[in-house]
Formats: structure tokens, C-alpha cells, sequence
């Protein structure tokens, strides 16, 4: 729950300073050198190989996001995890998105851009995406959110040292304001039958290894991660919540998570049309996903919103409500 506080105009221009303080949007080109170096790197992968080991793909679908690309791209690159290639799949966007997109990858050859020649939505822009990745891992940053500095080099030490497929993260919520919220909170682990009752798995932190789930692609259905989440742990993996708040997700009034009575329907679809449960079956599984989100819901009104510190919260102790 994202709580406003009372700011004066001189405190929000100090928060916005330290947004970009945080996550400068100018100054992000690297040497030459380097930059060559991440060239080679990318195109000299073995070509019997499916994907190039301990790289991480970068999935960045994008619509009318002239806004906000440009942060949520600076985010990428102030990641302590170098070895990374973000795909950005321009939705046939109606603003300069692209064009920004497009400035950002001829200062670092790490960044692509794909621009569609037709609308087809976030799961196919993401497929998109998918389709072209070169990574051993993959993740999804869309062109609103931001990640931690450390988020990648935290999960791809963890996947690597425990052997795990999927793992995810707590987060935060925030606003154009600069309001954020208190960690959301996550479970430390999930499988199939966990994760039934509703998605706790929120997109923007998963890291996949690929090498151990095979071909990953996004369900072409509403509520498209949790589907594709469900496929993944039908096949037996689990997914590993690391407790540490690595993302920050932003609300707005155009989210589609923020309308719980769609998220609700969407949710009875993935059941009846997607998982092909009973009746019996499906209304169970809703009655405990309805449960759920009441308890978390009352959880949620006594959790207390913090004032934003360089634009980022404490990474222990996620207590915040989790994401339905």
C-alpha cells in the first residue's frame, strides 16, 4: 500500500535530485575499449551453443514510455552484474520511445532495439524479446521500473552457488511523486501448488535459468506471467525467494494491476481456460486466492510508508503486503 506524505515543493525537488543522483540518465557511456570488449563477447558465441553462459538477457517490452525508459535503462546500467544485454521491444509506441531507446544502444552495443511493425501487446513483445536472446539467464525490466544496483550480481550468484532455475525478489512500490513503499513481502520458496492461490512472484525481479527450464515463453493471455510462472513450476522447478528488497515497481493509475476486480476475472481465466480446471476445482482455488488478498489487504493498512532515501529503501526485513 503506497501512503502519501505531506512533501513541500522544496522536499520534492530534493527527491527528484536524488532519483537522479541515484540513476543518472546522462553520462552513461562507457570507454571504447570496453565497449568493444561487450561487442565481441556477445557476437562470439560458440554457434552450437544455445545461449551464452552467465550472461544475463534483459527482456525491456515498451509502449509511449518517452518518460520513463530512460531511468529504468540507467537503472540496468549502474548494475554491479556487468555481463548483461538488454532487448528493447518497441510496441509500435506512439511517442519517442524508440528514439530514445535507439540513443541509449550507440552508447553501449549491450543494448538492442527491436521496433514492431504492429501492436501486439506485452506477452509478444516480450516473446519478442525472448526469441532473440542470447543469455543463459533471462529477466524482465519493463520500460517503468527500476532495479537495485546489486539486483543482478546478487541472483546470479545465488542461482549459480545453489543450482537453482527461477528465482525472484522483494520490491517496492512507487509513485512520480517519489513515494515508496515498505518491502512487499515474498515467500522463500514456491511451487505449483503454491502458487495456485495467486501470483507472489512479481515479474520485474525473476531471474531463469535457461539451461535448466529450457525454452521460456510468455503465455499470450491476460495475467501473462503469472500463466507463464505456472508452466514453468508444472514441470517440477521451484522458484527461490531471495529476501532482499533488489526492484522498484512503479504505480500508476494506468497499471493494470491496480484494478483488483480485473485481476480477479483474469485470474478465473487462468484457472478454467489456461490450467483447464473443474468448476469445483477452479472456485476452490478462488476462494483460497480471494482469502488471500482480503488477509493481505488488512496487512496492508497498518504498514507504514516510508519517505524515499536516494531512492531506495531498506533490502532487510521485507514486511509490506505482496502483490496480487
Amino acid at each position: 500500500m503506497v501512503a502519501k506524505i505531506p512533501f513541500s515543493s522544496e522536499e520534492k525537488r530534493s527527491c527528484v535530485d536524488s532519483i537522479d543522483q541515484k540513476f543518472p540518465t546522462t553520462g552513461m557511456e562507457e570507454s571504447e575499449t570496453q565497449n568493444s570488449a561487450w561487442s565481441a563477447e556477445l557476437t562470439a558465441a560458440p554457434k552450437g551453443s544455445d545461449f551464452v553462459r552467465g550472461l544475463v538477457s534483459v527482456i525491456m517490452p515498451a509502449y509511449n514510455s518517452a518518460a520513463t525508459i530512460a531511468l529504468s535503462n540507467a537503472s540496468l546500467m549502474q548494475q554491479t552484474y556487468a555481463n548483461w544485454e538488454l532487448i528493447v521491444i518497441d510496441d509500435c509506441s506512439l511517442d519517442n520511445t524508440a528514439k530514445i531507446a535507439e540513443d541509449i544502444a550507440v552508447r553501449d552495443p549491450r543494448v538492442r532495439v527491436i521496433r514492431k511493425a504492429h501492436n501486439e501487446g506485452v506477452a509478444l513483445a516480450r516473446n519478442t524479446g525472448l526469441g532473440v536472446a542470447k543469455g543463459q539467464y533471462v529477466s524482465f525490466l519493463d520500460s517503468d521500473d527500476l532495479w537495485m544496483p546489486d539486483k543482478l550480481s546478487i541472483q546470479v550468484q545465488f542461482m549459480d552457488e545453489n543450482r537453482a532455475a527461477f528465482s525472484f525478489t522483494s520490491y517496492s512500490r512507487f509513485t512520480k511523486e517519489g513515494f515508496v513503499s515498505a518491502p512487499v513481502s515474498i515467500p522463500k520458496q514456491v511451487d505449483y501448488a503454491d502458487l495456485l492461490y495467486g501470483n507472489v512472484i512479481p515479474c520485474l525481479t525473476v531471474l531463469i535459468d535457461r539451461t535448466l527450464v529450457g525454452h521460456v515463453e510468455m503465455s499470450n493471455v491476460r495475467h501473462e506471467d503469472y500463466a507463464t510462472w505456472l508452466n514453468l513450476l508444472r514441470s517440477g522447478h521451484r522458484a527461490y525467494g531471495i529476501q532482499l528488497n533488489l526492484a522498484q515497481y512503479r504505480v500508476s493509475t494506468n497499471s493494470t494491476t491496480a484494478n483488483k476486480l480485473k485481476s480477479a476475472l483474469w485470474t478465473w481465466r487462468i484457472y478454467r481456460e489456461h490450467e483447464h480446471f473443474s468448476w469445483l476445482r477452479s472456485w476452490w482455488c478462488f476462494m483460497r486466492y480471494a482469502a488471500r488478498s482480503v488477509h493481505i489487504r488488512a496487512i496492508a493498512s497498518f504498514v507504514q510508508c516510508t519517505r524515499p532515501s536516494r531512492f531506495e529503501s531498506s533490502r532487510t526485513g521485507t514486511h509490506g503486503p505482496m502483490d496480487t
